[in-house]
């Protein structure tokens, strides 16, 4: 039982950082203008991978900045960012009706 436990969370961790990962890309590729975002992709893997490598030194390094400092940051991510996008999409209705193009 524990290893399909294991197995369900490592493929959900793995799609969700693809996911992600696709959404960079998309994004930057957007940011800057591009037709395509593939150009985007390895600059945005590496940067991710020696990221990855270098942002903490050790695991309890990692856990002490996951209690103390992320619970200010998800604030932002899970509630800021989707209160903000709501009250741009509430905002840019007339009438009740969506804003034509």
């Amino acid at each position: 039982m524990e290893a399909l436990i294991l197995v369900m969370w490592v493929a959900g961790v793995t799609i969700k950082v693809a996911v992600f990962f696709y959404i960079a890309s998309l994004g930057m590729g957007q940011l800057f203008g591009l037709s395509d975002y593939r150009p985007v992709v390895l600059p945005i893997g590496l940067m991710l991978g020696v990221w990855s490598l270098e942002l903490f030194e050790n695991s309890v390094i990692s856990i002490q900045w996951l209690a103390e400092v992320f619970p200010f940051y998800s604030f932002i991510f899970e509630l800021g960012i989707p209160l903000v996008l709501l009250i741009m999409a509430v905002s840019g209705r007339k009438g009740g009706r969506p804003r034509s193009g």
